[in-house]
């Protein structure tokens, strides 16, 4: 058996179950724990929750163990659901057994699926599998591959990670002034960087481009849903690569499209310019981000350019950013789609002190598993 660091996932940031986790506010209040996805021997195996002198009045703790192999997508191996109500002073040991299989990692992740006022005195994580006793490696070098065999960027062992966003190998990132003086930037896709538009559009174009070349999306045949592209310049690139497009530029309800054309599920990628605009109000980011994933296959990506603010919260924002996303609404969301079992491109983003305090836009990046 091996005890295991609950909180591995999101380091730094606070529970939910108050007095764990670290001492930055989580960008999303259901959080509780989540644990680094985990090399584990084949067999049976169990992840043991314990949790001593609990105390709640109301409130539900949802479990989930997540599994990853190389070349699949992200699953759903085992769940469960405590009710926490008139909790007094009890100890909970709650057990997820689940077989594991070779080349497969695997991950607890633990959130309120209803609002509660649970505390503990202590709260632990372990692991019993085959052969205990002999270490065993975290892989963080492993990444899904897309349907064409490519390999995509989630998930990561860690939600945020510590690389600053680049072009060369794009993540979930926002645009930052050393993007925009990159190679990648001049020279990757040339007929982007040479269309008359502003350098942040050319971004808007360039980074989902590069994201998608890396993951080897970029394939004859393949299918691909553009919604609002800045430039034409985006689509006529894609077809030149001989993909399929259908460019739903300027189009008012992209929801209402997918319903009356049959368009649910029927892409490989979506890249969406229109339904998070400016002009949106932010509680309604998260169901704009579902309805471009419902265009997309299973296994798939969808990829969109938000509007962030990209200043910390000590900077007040002008006027024109009051529709923007902030990093945490960005960490609020992707914990929220990781919750209904999305994976999520790692989260790279600017070291402090670099690209703060500007509107600017965010590429996200969610691929849709198979039990989606």
């Amino acid at each position: 058996m091996r005890e295991i660091d609950p909180f591995a996932y999101l380091v730094g940031h606070a529970s939910a179950i108050e007095g764990f986790g670290g001492f930055e506010q989580s960008p999303d209040p259901r959080y509780c724990f989540h644990t680094d996805y985990l090399d584990v021997r084949p067999g049976r195996a169990i992840f043991r929750v314990i949790m001593t002198d609990a105390h709640a009045t109301t409130g539900e703790l949802s479990l989930r163990v997540h599994g990853f192999k190389e070349g699949t997508d992200v699953l759903l191996v085992a769940s469960i659901k405590l009710a926490l109500d008139g909790l007094d002073g009890a100890s909970i040991e709650q057990v997820l057994r689940f077989t594991a299989l070779d080349g497969v990692q695997y991950a607890l992740f633990a959130f309120f699926s209803e609002p509660s006022d649970l505390g503990v005195a202590s709260l632990k994580v372990s692991l019993e599998e085959p052969g205990d006793g002999v270490p065993v490696r975290a892989n963080r070098g492993a990444a899904p591959a897309s349907q064409f065999g490519a390999r995509n960027q989630v998930p990561s062992p860690r939600l945020v990670g510590d690389e600053p966003p680049s072009l060369r190998s794009p993540v979930s990132q926002p645009c930052t002034d050393e993007q925009l003086e990159s190679e990648t930037f001049r020279s990757a896709w040339p007929a982007v960087a040479a269309s008359n538009v502003p350098a942040l559009a050319k971004w808007q174009m360039i980074a989902p481009l590069q994201a998608l070349k890396v993951a080897r999306m970029i394939v004859p045949g393949a299918q691909c849903l553009l919604l609002d592209p800045p430039h034409p310049v985006l689509a006529e690139v894609l077809v030149g690569s001989g993909v399929v497009v259908e460019n739903l530029s300027g189009h008012a309800d992209a929801g209402r499209w997918i319903d009356e054309t049959g368009g649910e599920g029927g892409f490989d990628f979506v890249i969406s310019h229109t339904l998070l605009g400016t002009d949106q109000v932010r509680e309604r980011h998260l169901d704009a981000i579902g309805t471009g994933l419902r265009a997309v296959r299973t296994s798939c990506a969808a990829m969109f350019v938000l509007p962030f603010w990209s200043g910390t919260a000590l900077v007040e924002r002008p006027s024109g950013a009051a529709d923007c996303l902030d990093r945490n609404d960005i960490q609020r969301i992707a914990l929220r789609l990781i919750g209904q079992s999305y994976a999520v491109a790692q989260l790279a983003f600017p070291r402090p002190g670099r690209g703060g305090g500007r509107i600017t836009s965010f590429l996200l990046t969610v691929h849709k598993p198979a039990t989606v």
